[in-house]
């Protein structure tokens, strides 16, 4: 196996604390636009019924980002600002 790229990369995840019905996203096209970013990755789609159990919080995760960069602190850095473009719109269950 021989590297054909020297590049870095970051995934990123967007995690929430509420529980609620998803009603829609906002940002999605913005953070695929976004410098370095490779994929946008939506857990929870419009209808999906968000649950927290305590101590369980990946049960909470609702969307990944994947980006790349020429270094590592670059590569966080993009996945940081492509997943900050993210949001969720619940309402209630």
């Amino acid at each position: 196996f021989q590297s054909t790229r020297k590049k870095a990369a970051c995934t990123r995840f967007l995690i929430i604390n509420q529980e609620g019905v998803v009603n829609k996203w906002h940002g999605i096209e913005e953070a695929k636009k976004s410098p370095g970013v490779r994929e946008v990755m939506l857990e929870s789609q419009i209808g999906d019924h968000i649950r927290l159990i305590p101590g369980r919080q990946i049960l909470a995760r609702v969307a990944a980002v994947v980006t790349e960069g020429n270094t590592s602190d670059e590569a966080i850095q993009r996945a940081e600002a492509a997943t900050d473009l993210l949001k969720l719109e619940l309402t209630s269950s």
